[in-house]
């Protein structure tokens, strides 16, 4: 196998781009959870519930940055996506 260097701005770009998707998919959850609502026509989730979704996930994702960034730096991100990819295998 080729031993091949990543382009410094490329990984910048990349690693850019999923902070990004990352950003806009925190924004956006209060939207979701607001549309599931207004679709179930209020027989679903109350608006405390709907609340208390968002605040887990947001703080389940502040724990897993906090928790595997470290982890990541002592034994290497190549681990974790090895792992991520044995955990939840493409469905495509």
């Amino acid at each position: 196998m080729k031993n091949r260097t990543l382009n410094p701005a490329y990984v910048f770009a990349l690693c850019y781009a999923a902070m990004v998707c990352l950003a806009i998919a925190v924004n956006l959850l209060p939207i979701f959870l607001t549309t599931i609502r207004v679709d179930l026509d209020g027989a679903g989730l109350t608006g405390e519930q709907l609340g208390r979704i968002s605040a887990i996930t947001f703080a389940g994702l502040v724990w897993g940055i906090l928790f595997t960034g470290p982890l990541a730096d002592r034994w290497g991100g190549k681990l974790f996506s090895v792992l991520e990819s044995k955990l939840w295998p493409s469905r495509l």
